[in-house]
């Protein structure tokens, strides 16, 4: 097709958003929150009490392992407002560059989480966090193939048929 937006997926007024993109993305959220439900950390930590066990580390912010784990609120907080963000962000602009900086921080913040406990075993991770941690990559893998979809500025206009003849 010459029309670039019948292979793409119109999202709100701003952009449209490529198929590869949307795939990705909806695969990063599905996949995130199926981690919430499943077993994550050792034999009874599933991700939802994983991730509010992060978030009450606030109280623990005066400690190195208090801010250490809570940190990880940042990287959930970005996986939850991801879809707000795509919608309402334009791919061109400074702050879809830095949402592809974040996104990539966080998938390496969750992966060190991994490569530390391999290095020194602590706890036994499980299912979950390996979706958890795909879903991260997921997500900065989509955030670029947004980035470089068609711009809605771009798009050129389809004659009718009527017009041509």
């Amino acid at each position: 097709s010459r029309n670039p937006v019948a292979n793409g997926f119109r999202l709100g007024t701003n952009f449209v958003m490529p198929r590869k993109s949307n795939g990705l993305l909806v695969t990063a959220w599905g996949l995130f929150v199926i981690s919430l439900f499943l077993t994550a950390v050792d034999d009874d930590m599933t991700g939802w009490r994983c991730a509010a066990t992060c978030a009450a580390m606030i109280t623990k912010i005066k400690e190195w392992e208090g801010i250490y784990y809570f940190m990880f609120t940042i990287p959930n907080l970005l996986m939850l407002l991801s879809p707000i963000f795509v919608y309402r962000l334009n791919r061109s602009s400074c702050k879809m560059k830095w949402l592809n900086i974040t996104a990539l921080l966080c998938a390496l913040y969750v992966l060190a989480f991994g490569i530390v406990n391999w290095v020194k075993p602590g706890f036994d991770l499980k299912v979950g966090y390996y979706l958890w941690l795909v879903s991260f990559w997921l997500l900065f893998l989509g955030f670029i193939f947004l980035k470089r979809g068609v711009q809605p500025d771009n798009v050129p206009q389809m004659q009718s048929a009527e017009a041509t003849v």
